[in-house]
């Protein structure tokens, strides 16, 4: 399953799912120094970042933000 940072909270990563739900995760279960907007490939008990879909989404909310603030 595909999921997105979110934010952390104490010990737990909280992470979007596709479906905009929101999964509490324990914190020693996920990569270290997750940043928020993360994007992770989970599959229930291991997680990996996708370094490469991370910085394309960061990328593409920078555009947006960019965008927006132009007109």
């Amino acid at each position: 399953m595909r999921l997105t940072v979110d934010r952390t909270e104490g010990s737990y990563v909280l992470c979007e799912t596709p479906d905009r739900t929101i999964l509490a995760i324990p914190a020693e279960t996920l990569p270290q120094n997750l940043p928020d907007g993360a994007v992770l490939e989970y599959d229930g008990t291991h997680a990996i970042l996708l370094e490469e879909e991370t910085l394309q989404r960061k990328k593409a909310l920078s555009e947006r933000l960019s965008k927006l603030f132009q007109k």
